[in-house]
C-alpha cells in the first residue's frame, strides 16, 4: 500500500470543473438546482458529450492513489461512532484526522479529545466537546426550569378601560330624569254587532 506523503508538504491533487446538470444557470430556468445527475435520455446533448453543454465525470479527473481520499494537510479522515473505533483508527501506522459521527454525545466527545490529545491525533469537528461542561446544583436546576409568570395584559387593559368609563360618569353631571305621564286610555270601539239571520218562525 502506498503512503500518503508528509503532513508537512501541502498535498496537490488535481483538480476539476464544476459538473452540473443541463439547463443550470441559464435564463429563465432557475428552479433547476446545482446538482449532477447522469443524463440518459436518447436526445440529450450532454450524454453524447457536446462541448457547449459543458463538462461531465470521467476516470482521466481522478487523482493516483497516493493522494486519493486525503485532506489538504495529507492524511486521511476517518469516522467514529465510539471509542473502540477511535482506537482502532490510532493503531495503524498512517496519521489520520478524525471525524466524529453526529451520535456522539457531548460527554463522549471530551473523553475522545482527552485521549486524542494524549496521543497527538487531530480532530477535524471536535465543535462544543472543546468546551468544558459545566455541572449545575439541584437549586440551580430548579430556577433554570421556572418560567417567567406572563403578565395578562388584556385583562389589564380591560380594567384599565372599565375605571377611566366610570371615573368620566361620575364627573358628567345628573341629567334631569323625565317626569311620569299618565299612560293615556284608548277608548274601545264596540264591535259590530252580527245580524241573526230570521228563523222563519
Amino acid at each position: 500500500m502506498m503512503m500518503i506523503m508528509s503532513a508537512s508538504k501541502a498535498l496537490k491533487k488535481k483538480g476539476h470543473p464544476k459538473f452540473n446538470v443541463p439547463n443550470y444557470g441559464t435564463k429563465g430556468r432557475s428552479k433547476v438546482k446545482e446538482r449532477w445527475r447522469k443524463q440518459r435520455g436518447v436526445d440529450n446533448k450532454k450524454r453524447v458529450k457536446r462541448a457547449f453543454m459543458g463538462a461531465e465525470p470521467t476516470i482521466g479527473y481522478r487523482n493516483p492513489e497516493s493522494v486519493r481520499g486525503a485532506r489538504a494537510n495529507g492524511r486521511r479522515a476517518v469516522l467514529i461512532h465510539n471509542i473502540a473505533e477511535f482506537r482502532s483508527a490510532i493503531s495503524g501506522e498512517e496519521a489520520v484526522d478524525i471525524i466524529l459521527s453526529s451520535s456522539i454525545s457531548r460527554r463522549k466527545r471530551l473523553e475522545i479529545n482527552k485521549m486524542a490529545q494524549e496521543n497527538k491525533v487531530h480532530i477535524a469537528n471536535l465543535g462544543r466537546a472543546s468546551r468544558p461542561i459545566e455541572k449545575k446544583t439541584k437549586k440551580e436546576k430548579k430556577e433554570g426550569e421556572r418560567k417567567p409568570e406572563k403578565k395578562d395584559s388584556k385583562k389589564e387593559e380591560k380594567g384599565a378601560g372599565k375605571a377611566e368609563k366610570a371615573e368620566k360618569a361620575e364627573s358628567l353631571p345628573a341629567a334631569p330624569m323625565p317626569s311620569a305621564s299618565p299612560a293615556v286610555k284608548q277608548p274601545q270601539v264596540p264591535e259590530p254587532e252580527k245580524e241573526l239571520k230570521s228563523s222563519g218562525v
